[in-house]
């Protein structure tokens, strides 16, 4: 069987996103907001990719909360290298274990979907990694999941 995961959020931790202001809540909060942007171009059938909306996502809640700006470089190379939940590792062992094959369809684009896996440790224990790149959107548009079908 085929199992299929998101990865930021999912598989990884983006309290480090926040890291730079000592706030693990602002990174949960920033990876939201970009999520729902790339949703919102989904819609409209536009395309940025993803660190573009992280970006955007990070400038505004700085802007909110009246935080310092420079520390938008740190935040965003955090967001390329996040560190897997505790249990990630354990979880997927265990599927693989059980002969199912590891997949997972990434926001962040093929290439920086493996990065992250690679930084994180977990990329020996995945089979493959889409990314919405390959179609231009963002999930939950149908292209999405239907690229990752069809490359199952």
């Amino acid at each position: 069987m085929d199992v299929l995961f998101d990865l930021n959020g999912t598989l990884t931790d983006p309290a480090p996103i926040g890291a730079p202001w000592s706030d693990p809540q602002l990174g949960l909060d920033v990876l939201g907001l970009a999520v729902r942007g790339g949703m919102v171009d989904a819609i409209l059938g536009d395309w940025r990719p993803f660190p573009e909306h992280l970006r955007s996502a990070l400038e505004g809640v700085v802007a909110r909360r009246g935080l310092d700006p420079g520390g938008i470089p740190a935040a965003l190379d955090a967001a390329a290298a996040l560190p897997a939940w505790p249990e990630a590792a354990a979880a997927l062992g265990l599927l693989r274990d059980a002969g199912h094959r590891i997949s997972v369809l990434t926001n962040s684009g093929a290439r920086g979907g493996r990065a992250t896996l690679d930084a994180c440790g977990l990329l020996l224990l995945v089979d493959n990694v889409f990314g919405v790149d390959a179609v231009r959107s963002f999930k939950p548009h149908p292209l999405c999941y239907t690229h990752a079908l069809k490359g199952l």
